[in-house]
């Protein structure tokens, strides 16, 4: 062979297996690289591809031995310090992850994957405010990205700012109409802004983009039941269990809709089933108690509501309700109490105020449960009619 030939080899290797590479042929690319390193073990930008081959295959430890040598024969190699920054991402190695990402950008300021991939790190890292910086440089530098938007809304979504989640899915969906992901996550944020019908219509519109999505369905069905459909909630959450009869969030949510239709028995048999595919989800157990209560087995919903508390302390519905159990079993101390702290985590909780006015009225505390009841009232007017009766007793006892 003459030596032109020879040189030329390892360029052919190379480029062979950047073909393979452009195929999505990992292990085709894999063996040209290894081909061409043989050749030419001197090439960082082979090594380079070869580390990203790895990666492709999985083989993480594996690329980043790859990606450690392309930088040790190339060290100003900005694309080996990205590369090299994902396999340590996927080997757990978020530190050094983000010291890579920062030594690319340093190399090339222009390169927004750089930007992207150490924003997903950030996500990681719970430094929400740090990754949204990242994608805001990201989006700058490639304005079409319409993958950067929607993780720009994951992390806005992280920070609690559902406007600027919703915006930014806005313009992943303009740039990128068929990604039934985008649509999700804009009815979430839309849910959290308590746009129901908003949140609603994104989830028709991921259905129809994928309908073997279970999720898509459990979210609908939640939004439905805030828009008082819990017959279309029911059978939207009947959907999502056929299609993932793990999913305990639309177990749980089914069982909130069957409440709603009076169907408690059916809503008690719900939330077993959510409980026991995730013990610890203290929603459940809240919603539970409530199908109990209304059965009128008030011991059941004490426990539910235990154990709901447990898992949440903060948890102002859990008091009251349990406190209104504890009423019905005429232990009116540990009613007060509850109410006492239900109105301590959630001063404007009108319910709590009522109930605690019934549960003194029936110790025998008519100054308190007159203050209360006229409390409720200030705080929503409608409860005048329903607890004029229990007020106007309180009342009467303290006039005679």
């Amino acid at each position: 062979m003459h030596e032109q030939q020879v040189k030329a080899l390892p360029e052919w290797f190379r480029l062979s297996g950047s073909v393979w590479f452009d195929c999505k042929d990992w292990n085709s690319a894999l063996a040209d690289f290894d081909r061409a390193i043989e050749l030419d073990p001197g090439n960082a930008t082979v090594y380079t591809r070869r580390g990203n081959a790895k990666f492709n295959l999985r083989d993480y430890a594996g690329a980043l031995a790859d990606h450690d040598r392309a930088i040790e024969l190339d060290p100003g190699n900005a694309t080996a310090y990205t590369s090299r920054s994902r396999s340590k991402n996927n080997l757990a190695d978020f530190a050094g992850a983000v010291a890579d990402l920062d030594r690319a950008i340093e190399l090339d300021p222009g390169n927004a994957s750089a930007y992207e991939n150490r924003g997903i790190v950030k996500l990681l890292l719970e430094d929400y405010a740090g990754a949204v910086a990242d994608y805001d440089r990201a989006i700058e530098l490639d304005p079409d990205n319409a993958i950067a938007y929607t993780i720009r809304g994951v992390a806005k979504s992280s920070l609690k700012d559902y406007a600027g989640v919703v915006a930014n899915y806005d313009r992943a969906i303009e740039l990128n109409p068929g990604n039934a992901n985008a649509y999700e996550n804009r009815g979430v944020a839309k849910f959290n802004l308590e746009d129901y019908a908003g949140a609603v219509a994104d989830y028709d519109r991921a259905i129809e983009l994928n309908p073997s999505k279970a999720w898509a369905y459990t979210s609908r069905g939640s939004s439905k039941n805030n828009l008082k459909d819990y017959a279309g909630a029911v059978a939207d959450h009947d959907r999502a269990i056929e299609l993932d009869p793990g999913n305990a969030r639309a177990y749980t949510s089914r069982g909130v809709a069957k409440s709603s239709l009076k169907d408690y028995t059916g809503a008690v048999a719900d939330h077993d089933r959510a409980i026991e595919l995730d013990p610890d989800i203290a929603w459940a157990y809240t919603s539970r108690g409530g199908a109990k209560f209304r059965l009128k087995d008030y011991a059941g919903a004490v426990a539910d509501y235990d154990r709901a508390i447990e898992l949440d302390p903060g948890n102002a519905r859990a008091y009251t309700s349990r406190g209104r159990s504890k009423n019905n079993l005429k232990d009116y101390a540990g009613a007060v109490a509850d109410h006492d702290r239900a109105i301590e985590l959630d001063p404007d909780n009108a319910w709590a105020y009522d109930s605690r006015g019934r549960s003194r009225n029936n110790s025998k505390d008519y100054a308190g449960a007159v203050a209360d009841y006229d409390r409720a009232i200030e705080l929503d007017s409608t409860l005048a009619i329903t607890n004029h009766a229990c007020r106007a007793y309180a009342m009467s006892h303290l006039t005679n």
